[in-house]
């Protein structure tokens, strides 16, 4: 039986593996503080978890990129509202998770090196509008992720209209609020429900746009090494599991490769 979610979809692996640790954890403090005498789920079989159970992500089409960054170009221009476009450009082309992008400062993006250094993420414990800046995921989220010319003039174009909307210093969220604060969680899910719309293409997931940059790496022959790296994965396991099924070196003429088109 595929365990589902409030919203009636597959549960990811993620999500059922967090439930479990919190549980876990949670029944060995209580018996730690002694709130507990034992284990009380010390003798449940543990649910297995099988590939049907797994909510699978497909990375989005070439032709369906395109369509969606057309949208983004679009819908951003007609708004005059640049943080729409740089979003989704810099999701799909960089790999970086949804809090990773968040929690990116003006400080950590070196055009003239081309490269990006992440070094926290903004997650919401307490409520959706309520950013908090943390630590990474794990040690090898902290990484640097090579860009290349395309996305070196995306950047310079949506700093030059930033610099109208107010004066951005080095300590200023990448995309931030008009007042200069962290985006409250769902402006990404908002950016892509309309995206989609507008480009009228099938519904995708945030954590899609990530999953594409990996499959346009992997596709464009970039050794899977340095994907897992770009990707900040903990492990090369994780992400041959992910990708090697599919049919992408800071090396430019990868990068060149993996990239949606601006022209």
């Amino acid at each position: 039986m595929k365990k589902k979610g409030l919203n009636g979809n597959p549960l990811s692996l993620r999500t059922i593996k967090h439930c479990y640790a919190v549980i876990k954890c949670s029944i060995n403090d209580a018996i730690k503080k002694r709130k507990l005498p034992f284990n009380p789920l010390a003798d449940l079989t543990p649910i297995s978890i099988n590939d049907e159970d797994v909510k699978k992500i497909e990375p989005i089409s070439k032709h369906h990129q395109d369509r969606l960054l057309k949208a983004s170009i679009q819908y951003s221009n007609n708004k005059n509202d640049q943080r729409r476009f740089i979003l989704y450009y810099m999701l799909v082309n960089t790999g970086m998770r949804r809090g990773e992008l968040y929690g990116l400062k003006w400080k950590n993006i070196n055009l003239d090196k081309r490269e990006i250094s992440i070094e926290q993420q903004c997650i919401y414990p307490n409520s959706p509008t309520e950013p908090v800046l943390a630590k990474l995921k794990t040690k090898k989220s902290k990484r640097l992720i090579a860009i290349n010319t395309d996305t070196v003039e995306a950047i310079k174009g949506y700093r030059v209209w930033l610099s109208e909307m107010m004066f951005p210093t080095p300590d200023t969220p990448f995309i931030a609020d008009l007042s200069g604060n962290h985006l409250s969680r769902d402006f990404a899910r908002s950016t892509l429900k309309i995206l989609v719309k507008l480009a009228n293409v099938p519904s995708y997931t945030i954590h899609a746009l990530r999953h594409t940059h990996g499959t346009n790496c992997y596709n464009a022959k970039m050794p899977i090494k340095n994907i897992q790296e770009r990707l900040g994965h903990s492990t090369i396991t994780t992400t041959m599991d992910i990708y090697v099924e599919s049919d992408i070196t800071d090396d430019p003429k990868y990068l060149d490769e993996a990239n949606i088109n601006l022209g």
